[in-house]
């Protein structure tokens, strides 16, 4: 379903898209309404459901706003599905991505469009994001992160997709579309890590250095409720950019793979021969910058070798297997571990 008249409007700046599937009213309502209240009107928005079952479609057709554009898959066809049919519609220079239970600051959209119409060889504008417990926006974290070398953050992508969170993104549709970048289908969960990977190649990412969107955590959300199904898309997504560098891993591999986030519980000899072997392979298939790659994956193993040093009892093999060239790192990152676990005890007596 369409709503009636939706083809004959202006193409709008941005086209805001999102999908909802049994999303809480009370989360889905200050979701639609953070939209649009909006300082920047210039926007389409088009929500899609995804077959759901309770009361929060009702609530979708229930809105009454010239903007806002409905359509039903009627039944589940999941997340990438139906972002792909989203952006097929749209029809704005941009494309604002939005959750159906998160909140966007009122002049989000007013500040990512600014910096695209700025950076038109920026594809992805995220922004920084308060993360807070379901209904208290008072309770909330924000976690510094930023872009400052694209050749970096591409290299980070074969580890984690920790950088850029979805819908605090805007898109530069063109750019979209003129390499037919879309969402992988059979990725049921981790879907955007696939995309950033595909995006990253197409163009530059940015991060606006302030929270323009509030993150809300709650049970129901993907990586809480389905962390297993979370777990084997990301190592699809890693997988897919390894084959670039001829390079296969085994279910057992991963074991030794430092991918999302790695502590002292990764630390092993078999990781470390991992990254010898992806140096190796990057030397012959000159994916990424040599030097770049080079430094990223031994300074990730000096950070291992620190969790590894403290937790590990022999200390000795452990030191034996650091290179030299990583030793101040090595040893930085030994202070951090002891100062936080200090400060961690005195904030607990």
């Amino acid at each position: 379903m369409i709503n009636a008249g939706s083809e004959n409007r202006k193409a709008p700046l941005i086209s805001v898209i999102m999908a909802n599937y049994n999303t809480p009213v009370e989360y889905l309502k200050e979701a639609v309404e953070s939209v649009l209240r909006q300082t920047m009107t210039d926007f389409e928005f088009i929500i899609c459901d995804d077959g759901s079952t309770d009361g929060s479609l009702d609530y979708i057709e229930s809105i009454d706003d010239e903007r806002v554009t409905v359509v039903k898959n009627g039944e589940n066809r999941g997340l990438a599905y139906s972002h792909n049919r989203q952006l097929d519609m749209a029809k704005g220079r941009y494309v604002a991505l939005m959750d159906s239970d998160d909140v966007c600051e009122p002049d989000r959209f007013e500040k990512q469009a600014a910096f695209l119409d700025r950076h038109p060889d920026v594809i992805v504008c995220a922004s920084l994001v308060r993360r807070f417990e379901n209904n208290d926006l008072n309770d909330y974290t924000i976690r510094k992160t930023s872009i400052c070398d694209m050749e970096i953050f591409r290299i980070s992508l074969l580890f984690n997709n920790s950088t850029v969170v979805h819908p605090s993104v805007m898109i530069n549709r063109s750019m979209l579309e003129k390499d037919h970048i879309r969402y992988r289908e059979e990725f049921l969960t981790a879907q955007d890590y696939q995309m950033w990977i595909d995006c990253a190649a197409a163009g530059k990412f940015f991060i606006i250095q302030e929270p323009l969107l509030n993150y809300r955590l709650h049970n129901e959300s993907v990586s809480s409720s389905k962390p297993t199904s979370q777990d084997r898309f990301s190592k699809e997504a890693i997988r897919n950019q390894l084959a670039r560098l001829h390079i296969s891993l085994s279910d057992e591999d991963f074991l030794y793979y430092p991918y999302v986030f790695f502590d002292y519980d990764c630390y092993d000899l078999r990781t470390k021969a991992l990254l010898k072997r992806m140096i190796k392979a990057n030397r012959e298939y000159n994916v990424y910058d040599r030097k770049k790659f080079e430094k990223y994956l031994w300074n990730m193993w000096a950070k291992i070798s620190a969790f590894g040093l403290k937790y590990r009892k022999n200390k000795l093999r452990v030191l034996l297997n650091v290179p030299v060239s990583r030793y101040k790192l090595f040893a930085k990152k030994i202070a951090d571990l002891y100062m936080t676990e200090k400060m961690s005890k005195n904030a607990n007596k």
